[in-house]
């Protein structure tokens, strides 16, 4: 008698708990997957990045003094606006060649590159930026790579 005198069945009405059950459901959709997403998404990058960086490292013939190699992929782009000195003279010394890094060398992760000096085996990392200055006795930065010996 009560759903005839509002034209309604009593089972249609939204109850508060979901409501809140929308709702969080909404926050979590909008606001939790795609962070944790993005940050696996990179996290597994950057393993990827390093595995193929190790594997590499036994056979790459270390370029010669002063000289910056790109091997297969992207070079990093050298007018981000985010770069500073140091990934611009890694860039901007870098050349096309991947003949030092032998037959089947991939790229990093991001499609990208990796760069090869007398001295180190390096990826620009997650933001494409190189920080590893030249003379670095370590990586800087998020940049992944190996020190040559």
């Amino acid at each position: 008698m009560e759903g005839e005198m509002t034209g309604r069945s009593p089972r249609s009405a939204v109850r508060g708990g979901q409501v809140v059950l929308v709702l969080l459901l909404a926050v979590l959709a909008t606001a939790v997957l795609p962070p944790a997403g993005a940050w696996w998404l990179n996290a597994r990058r950057v393993a990827e990045t390093t595995d193929r960086l190790v594997s590499a490292e036994g056979r790459v013939t270390p370029a010669a003094r002063r000289t910056v190699v790109c091997g297969p992929g992207r070079l990093p782009p050298v007018d981000t606006r985010f770069a500073g000195p140091t990934h611009v003279a890694w860039v901007s010394a870098a050349l096309i060649n991947p003949e030092p890094f032998g037959a089947g060398m991939p790229t990093d992760a991001w499609g990208r590159c990796f760069l090869l000096t007398d001295r180190w085996l390096l990826s620009a990392g997650p933001n494409g930026i190189v920080d590893t200055p030249f003379e670095a006795t370590q990586v800087v930065g998020d940049d992944i790579g190996r020190r040559l010996q």
